[in-house]
């Protein structure tokens, strides 16, 4: 006896995952302040101003950081 292939497979797809650069692009678009938490330690609060392939830019009270994703632990909404 041989089993023919279901014409209709029933394909299970998962949603894609959001990264930390998902978030962060959001971010930039609501303009929202942000806490970023580094590897290192340090804390950075301020206005996400660009999110490149490998860096997000914040707009603190005094200067503008440029922090490596690689480097970013957490960031939160202030």
């Amino acid at each position: 006896m041989q089993t023919l292939p279901n014409p209709n497979p029933t394909v299970i797809t998962q949603p894609p995952r959001r990264t930390l650069r998902d978030s962060l692009i959001e971010a930039e678009k609501l303009r929202y302040p942000v806490l970023i938490q580094t590897a290192g330690g340090r804390q950075h609060t301020g206005l996400l101003t660009e999110v490149g392939v490998d860096f997000a830019a914040v707009q603190t009270s005094s200067r503008l950081i440029y922090v490596s994703l690689f480097y970013i632990e957490s960031a939160q909404p202030r």
